[in-house]
């Protein structure tokens, strides 16, 4: 029998937790393709070890996940419009591609005077997708800044032809 604290070391896998560093080196099987159906659809909620993200396909047919809440005001990009290559904020407009790069076309800079000094980076967490026919899995430990990503789709972490 597994005493109080084993237990708590094996199942917890939220960030920083020993089993949760472990799962993060793997690819996680999280959607199926059919969920993110066309270019520019609703984006989706998806919870993956204990954090909340979103995923949503942009307008080159590209599929993002990222950190669920916008580095602005922590409003839920759930909530935002997927339009032209990026998921645009509800809440001020802050547009993130797929990267989790803020678009420089947003509607407020980084350093706006209601700004939170801890949202002047700008940029949330990405996550890179592996797409297959059947299934969308995503590599939690690819938590690395990718850079920016045009909508060109000439990024190398483009999943351009994916449709």
């Amino acid at each position: 029998m597994l005493t109080h604290e084993m237990n708590g070391f094996l199942t917890r896998t939220g960030p920083g937790t020993p089993m949760g560093e472990l799962f993060r080196r793997y690819w996680i099987p999280a959607l199926l393709d059919g969920e993110l159906p066309e270019r520019d659809c609703p984006p989706v909620r998806v919870k993956l070890l204990g954090e909340k993200l979103v995923a949503f396909r942009d307008t080159e047919g590209r599929i993002g996940l990222i950190d669920e809440f916008c580095a602005h005001r922590g409003v839920s990009l759930w909530f935002g419009r997927n339009e032209e290559c990026g998921l645009r904020c509800p809440d001020h407009g802050w547009k993130y591609d797929g990267n989790g790069q803020r678009s420089p076309h947003s509607s407020l800079r980084p350093n706006h005077s209601d700004t939170p000094r801890w949202a002047q980076n700008s940029s949330i967490r990405p996550i890179r997708p592996s797409v297959s026919r059947k299934a969308t899995s995503f590599s939690p430990s690819s938590f690395t800044r990718t850079g920016g990503q045009s909508c060109s789709g000439n990024s190398p972490s483009s999943n351009a032809g994916i449709q």
